[in-house]
């Protein structure tokens, strides 16, 4: 009966370190070269299992810490490692890999061998990113904002047009204390969408006493993805919603609502 409960015990640990691993419905996919574009992770929702509808679909741009050609580093923060933690983030989650920075062109070019694979609502795409690829996130929203729902840059800048950023739901967010990037790469962005129509699809939310890396933990915040989701590109007039927060609060509390904690996004 031991031999047996010690049998037992190390397929238990064994499968449980599988899904530590592996699980999640997260999956690796090494066809950049052949597509044109990056080498990626793709997180699959549960409801792409469930049914046959079309589902919303984030894209996250890491930052310089994760470049490389370890796909698996991309599960080191941000939206991958929030479902290993046990969020349930209703959308694909799409997580390319880069070296060197990111260029738009390739993101889309990913973007568009995963819809070839994959039911995609093409109505509900988004983009997030922090640090590099919180400017990578913006360039590829500068150049695609007429295909994207929504977008968010933390911690980051541009280098595209700003112009184009003005067009679709944005919001940004930057730690006043941030010296790697200053907060002034994204006041200059603010301001020129402010000039062209006063803001009206922007948020734009300070973080006081917010240093360069402390902005991560907000991906693993419900209200990010909440956000995110509550818009889609057919809105008429591109509305951006108000009624989330993001701030300092959030930061400390980045992990209260996982589970165990609490809540899931909804």
């Amino acid at each position: 009966m031991n031999s047996v409960r010690k049998v037992f015990l190390t397929v238990s640990l064994l499968f449980f370190a599988f899904l530590q691993t592996w699980g999640w419905n997260i999956a690796a996919h090494r066809d950049g070269a052949q597509t044109g574009g990056y080498d990626y992770m793709l997180y699959t929702p549960d409801a792409a299992e469930q049914t046959k509808e079309a589902q919303p679909l984030i894209v996250f741009l890491h930052g310089a810490s994760l470049q490389g050609s370890d796909l698996k580093r991309v599960e080191r923060y941000g939206p991958l490692d929030a479902v290993h933690k046990g969020m349930d983030i209703p959308a694909y989650v799409l997580a390319p890999q880069c070296r060197g920075g990111w260029n738009a062109a390739k993101v889309m070019k990913t973007l568009e061998s995963v819809m070839r694979e994959r039911s995609i609502d093409t109505t509900r795409i988004y983009v997030i990113g922090m640090s590099m690829g919180g400017y990578g996130s913006l360039d590829f929203a500068s150049a695609y904002a007429d295909r994207l729902a929504a977008a968010m840059g933390i911690c980051g800048g541009v280098n595209n047009s700003i112009d184009p950023l003005a067009t679709l739901p944005l919001w940004i967010l930057h730690g006043t204390a941030d010296t790697p990037v200053p907060i002034s790469q994204s006041e200059r962005i603010v301001n020129r969408i402010k000039q062209i129509n006063g803001g009206e699809r922007l948020i734009f939310t300070r973080l006081p006493g917010i240093d360069h890396g402390k902005p991560a933990r907000l991906f693993y915040r419900h209200e990010m993805y909440e956000w995110l989701l509550e818009h889609r590109l057919t809105d008429e007039g591109r509305p951006v919603n108000r009624n989330y927060v993001l701030n300092n609060e959030s930061i400390q509390k980045a992990y209260r609502d996982l589970p165990g904690h609490g809540r899931s996004v909804r």
